[in-house]
């Protein structure tokens, strides 16, 4: 197993134990800093509402912690980038999936895709 192999189960089996935690750990999640100190609170995905998941996707945005890149710089923020594709897939799979509108599966992304109900082509 190579140490990326590692360091992603690492995470998600750390992601998977704060979910478990209970309400408890909910209301308090986890600090995490990046690499450049921007500060965000990891609070387990599965205890958050569509609400929720939707401003924990923008504040994860508005770290910058990776920029337009698709992968973060630093080996640090990488944890950071596990948290996000869980909280995206949740959001998606739960929100947007399950909504009575049509919307693109790609809205969930930020930075570059047209917000939900625009009336852009995707």
């Amino acid at each position: 197993m190579t140490s990326s192999t590692r360091d992603r189960a690492g995470s998600a089996l750390l992601l998977l134990a704060v979910a478990a935690a209970g309400p408890a750990a909910a209301e308090d999640g986890e600090r995490f800093e990046t690499s450049t100190g921007a500060a965000i609170v990891l609070t387990p995905v599965v205890s958050m509402t569509c609400e929720g998941l939707a401003r924990k996707l923008g504040e994860i945005d508005a770290t910058g912690y990776r920029g337009a890149r698709p992968e973060p710089a630093s080996r640090q923020d990488r944890r950071l980038l596990d948290y996000e594709t869980a909280v995206s897939m949740r959001y998606y799979s739960t929100c947007v999936a399950m909504s009575d509108r049509p919307v693109a599966p790609s809205s969930v992304f930020r930075g570059g895709f047209e917000p939900a109900g625009s009336d852009a082509a995707d």
